[in-house]
């Protein structure tokens, strides 16, 4: 028994050491308050839900038909294409129909040339579940929130729900999150009004509007970069990215990824069930679920991984399973699925959340994969993923044109799109924290 002691120790002492996120938490078992907490993370759960369902049902309730062909004028035929197969439509005759669902409006703020249909598809966007909407309007729920959230703190003895927050995260303090968005917006500001103010310039516009950053972000790239975003497409095939990342994922971890649809049940036809082996046992040692496309009607925004099963002796359960969910471009008629190059990014980015979940060698549970890790870390398997999709060999492997034979790779196309106008985007991202500059700017420029 002794001889297991060390063994245990290195597999168990985070579990035992890891900060407790409600460390105050048990002193509640000796007053009225513990039900009052109870009370509050209920309430909690059931609002997250409300609000997410609001947004999604706002999502897929607009549409905006457009018949007259001088608006798309100019428009990707993979954007017609879309839009057109949405609204029971030709790609180059119309009607087109665009909704409020990632792919669709993306591409309508990046390619529409007329200012005024971009305006209207922009302030439903950003108006979605908002006061605008009577009966799903979001804005009491974010006031009960974060009531409720200031309530819980004070109960666990903290002065308010950030403190609480961070007792989990690597920060130290609120103070050191404000001084990390303080330092970022010093920085990113002055790129931020040299970037709007050259975007501007070539719009030719008096005052650069919301509604017209992208458009005109996106031809300013064309440009100066000869970059078109869309012309990337054909080369980003969402089978071919797959076989790339999964070469990938053998050579950096040595497993072999085996696609096993039919062994698993699928909640939707568009998911698929994969199978990850150890190479040098053959052992099957985890599994994933594949869900890369947008469906307005049923699934909300973003892309995420999550848990199906998690790692742990305690339950017996000794192969993770993953979700991985994207909201990439679906296929269109016979055209397969054709990512944008950010698409490709965010399916690694996602992947990396999985790998950490599904490779862990962690039998503890609460500490297994993506269990335990704070916060402010969690992103660093995501981000290293990413990072490959700005490796040339990795791209070259994958990135070849889905039409042309022998295929041809995508070469000077390959251009670092995350340095480019990056930082006015930064600068929204710190008004959602205490950082007066940066809410400043944004009320005046973005």
């Amino acid at each position: 028994m002794c001889g297991r002691v060390p063994s245990l120790l290195a597999r168990k002492w985070k579990h035992v050491d890891r900060p407790d996120p409600t460390p105050t938490l048990p002193c509640l078992a000796l007053t009225q308050s513990q039900a009052r907490f109870n009370e509050i993370k209920q309430r909690l759960a059931e609002l997250s839900t409300t609000f997410s369902n609001n947004v999604l049902d706002v999502t897929k309730e607009y549409s905006l038909i457009i018949a007259d062909k001088t608006v798309v004028e100019g428009v990707p035929k993979s954007a017609r294409e879309m839009w057109a197969a949405s609204g029971d439509g030709d790609a180059d005759e119309g009607p087109w129909k665009i909704t409020l669902d990632g792919p669709s409006y993306v591409s309508a703020m990046q390619h529409i040339p007329d200012r005024a249909t971009r305006e209207t598809l922009y302030r439903k966007y950003v108006t979605r579940a908002s006061e605008c909407c009577d009966s799903r309007n979001n804005v009491p729920l974010i006031e009960e929130i974060l009531t409720l959230k200031l309530e819980m703190a004070k109960l666990l003895n903290f002065n308010n729900y950030a403190e609480q927050s961070l007792s989990s995260k690597m920060a130290k303090d609120v103070a050191a999150v404000d001084a990390l968005s303080q330092m970022i917006a010093e920085k990113a500001l002055p790129a931020a009004r040299k970037e709007l103010a050259e975007i501007t310039e070539f719009s030719n516009l008096t005052t650069l509007e919301p509604w017209d950053t992208t458009f005109w972000s996106e031809r300013l790239k064309e440009s100066k970069f000869e970059l078109k975003e869309e012309e990337l497409r054909p080369y980003f095939k969402l089978d071919s990215v797959l076989d790339g990342m999964f070469e990938l994922m053998e050579r950096l971890f040595g497993v072999t990824v085996e696609r096993a649809n039919g062994e698993a049940e699928v909640w939707n036809e568009d998911v698929s069930f994969y199978k990850v082996f150890d190479n040098d046992s053959k052992k099957h040692i985890a599994s994933f679920f594949l869900d890369p496309y947008s469906r307005p009607s049923n699934k909300r925004g973003g892309a995420w991984m999550d848990v199906c099963v998690g790692k742990s002796a305690a339950t017996e359960d000794d192969i993770p399973v993953a979700y991985l969910t994207c909201n990439g471009s679906p296929p269109v008629g016979d055209t397969p699925s054709l990512m944008t190059f950010r698409e490709v990014e965010t399916l690694f980015h996602e992947t990396g959340h999985g790998l950490q979940h599904m490779l862990t060698n962690v039998d503890v549970g609460d500490v297994a994969g993506i269990n335990g890790v704070e916060w402010d870390a969690v992103e660093l398997p995501s981000q290293w993923m990413e990072n490959w999709c700005y490796h040339k060999p990795t791209v070259k492997s994958f990135a070849k044109h889905y039409q042309v034979s022998p295929h041809t790779c995508v070469e000077k196309r390959h251009v670092c799109p995350r340095v480019v106008h990056v930082c006015p985007r930064v600068v929204r991202r710190l008004c959602a924290c205490p950082c007066p500059k940066a809410a400043c700017f944004l009320q005046r420029r973005v």
